[in-house]
């Protein structure tokens, strides 16, 4: 379900970065959020401005992180934990999207724009 507006306060971004990850080196954010609502987060729309540009809106639904260095040899033992953001809890997760205006000479900023959830027990 949609969170409100009031809800969706509850999530903060605590750190994140535009770069590459993974073995391919694949371009886009790595991001860690700590979930203070009441919701197991499924699913959060970023919006990610450029230079003082409009934001653009994108959608994560999939809250995997790839460790540096680490290669992995098959799936994490519950296949829905990069399914959510459980309550109360900071995850970190990267998300594939290329931004080549992203450099070091553009500011960049992004925020968390809408959430959904399922109601924690």
């Amino acid at each position: 379900m949609p969170l409100t507006d009031d809800d969706v306060k509850g999530l903060k971004v605590s750190s994140g970065f535009y770069g590459t990850f993974g073995m391919t080196h694949t371009p886009g954010f790595t991001a860690e959020v700590k979930n203070n609502t009441g919701f197991i987060i499924t699913e959060l729309t970023f919006g990610i401005s450029i230079d003082g540009g409009e934001p653009e809106m994108y959608r994560v639904d999939n809250f995997n992180y790839q460790e540096p260095g680490v290669i992995y040899t098959g799936l994490a033992p519950d296949p829905t934990y990069d399914m959510r953001i459980d309550v109360l809890k900071s995850k970190k997760f990267q998300f594939a999207l290329d931004r080549p205006d992203i450099d070091k000479k553009k500011k960049w900023n992004w925020y968390i724009a809408g959430a959904k959830g399922i109601v924690s027990q």
